[in-house]
């Protein structure tokens, strides 16, 4: 991922590399994320910044993780792209699906039946509630969301 300094010095994450100004490219390992906050000279060196807040930067990356699976979500569900509800995953084939998404406050029995019918797809826990989960998709509550294997989807 790239890193840039903002103009206050902070450590910011620009996953599309359109920020303007020097970057640096940093491995997504979160060991490598971890040594740069508590190291900040070694970014400040390769960003050529006099000074360089690192503090928070393992959060930063988390909150830009999540914005960027919920612009994915959204452009996903304009597309058509989502499947979501217990009846539509039951009826869906795994060769049909390359990920699902699951609400933080979805249940042990509703996890395992989505886990049954979508074998060996990857699955990924959000932070949001079923509500939000579902709100953000121009939908109601949902325990899990499922992304088709669509245009959007590829990219």
């Amino acid at each position: 991922m790239r890193i840039v300094v903002g103009p206050d010095g902070e450590a910011g994450v620009d996953y599309r590399a359109k920020l303007k100004g020097r970057g640096a490219w940093l491995s997504v390992r979160r060991e490598t994320i971890e040594e740069a906050e508590r190291k900040p000279a070694l970014l400040r060196r390769a960003l050529e910044a006099p000074t360089l807040d690192t503090a928070g930067l393992l959060e930063r990356v988390r909150a830009a993780n999540l914005a960027a699976v919920l612009d994915f979500l959204s452009l996903c569900a304009r597309a058509g792209a989502l499947v979501g509800g217990a009846d539509a995953l039951g009826r869906l084939r795994p060769e049909q699906v390359v990920a699902y998404v699951t609400a933080s406050d979805s249940s042990q029995a509703s996890l395992e039946n989505v886990t049954k019918v979508l074998v060996d797809v990857p699955a990924f826990a959000l932070p949001l509630d079923k509500d939000t989960l579902g709100a953000r998709v121009g939908k109601g509550p949902r325990v899990a969301i499922a992304v088709r294997d669509a245009s959007p989807s590829r990219a």
